[in-house]
């Protein structure tokens, strides 16, 4: 029960022009199969809808090959956790061979005060984890000095809002790819990516957003208000 693997469909509606998963679309299946994984281990129920809320600090993805349609299966499973960090991890399985390993850093939101809290004082218990199948590189933060520009401004929209009543995880992913020349995607596919939730953006907020690229590697970040809220590093590949 502390793993928990699903089959996986990825169809024509879940690619983009060149036939490779839109990464946005997986970050969605993820979210869903954490929770449903979560529901399971009764660590979330519907009862906490509007009060308390599991938020993505930070997430790693690796990814071996390009993604396309096809049948799979996802494997996720949780980590060693501490009293407010809470890792998860994921495969996608080819053929029982992951082609795609995540990693990913969660914490449970009071909804109402908008802070940070501990799951056992709402009553949240999580079973004892003895042994991980593997534990799958966490991001570390970027520290060296990006010459970011800025490239565009975005007003987060109802589309973009999740039930914690704040823009969607696979949003961040979608707008930063949006950010990118589309052609990019003919000849290469996004090989590693590193996203950071820095400060939670909310409904109707304007987000400036910038870039900067070096070769296969480009660099996102979005501020509101001068706050920054998020930032992005990904590695691109050669098909």
């Amino acid at each position: 029960m502390l793993e928990y693997k699903k089959d996986f469909e990825i169809n024509y509606q879940n690619v983009d022009y060149t036939g490779k998963l839109k990464l946005s679309h997986l970050f969605d299946v993820l979210s869903n199969v954490a929770t449903t994984h979560a529901v399971m281990l009764n660590v979330w129920n519907e009862s906490l809808i509007e009060q308390y809320g599991w938020v993505l600090s930070k997430m790693h993805l690796e990814i071996e090959e390009p993604i396309t349609a096809g049948d799979y299966q996802l494997l996720t499973y949780p980590g060693f956790a501490s009293k407010v960090i809470f890792p998860r991890y994921y495969q996608l399985l080819k053929e029982d061979q992951p082609i795609m390993k995540a990693s990913s850093i969660w914490t449970l939101l009071d909804l109402k005060k908008r802070r940070i809290t501990m799951p056992k004082r709402v009553g949240i218990d999580f079973p004892e984890i003895t042994s991980v199948k593997e534990e799958i590189a966490i991001p570390q933060e970027i520290t060296e000095e990006i010459p970011y520009q800025l490239v565009e401004e975005r007003i987060v929209r109802y589309s973009d809002i999740d039930t914690n009543q704040h823009m969607n995880n696979a949003r961040y992913l979608e707008w930063a790819c949006d950010l990118m020349d589309y052609t990019i995607f003919k000849d290469q596919f996004i090989h590693t990516v590193d996203i950071f939730f820095k400060h939670e953006i909310a409904p109707n907020e304007k987000v400036s957003l910038f870039m900067y690229h070096d070769d296969f590697h480009y660099y996102f970040k979005g501020i509101v208000n001068e706050i920054n809220c998020f930032e992005i590093k990904m590695v691109m590949k050669n098909k």
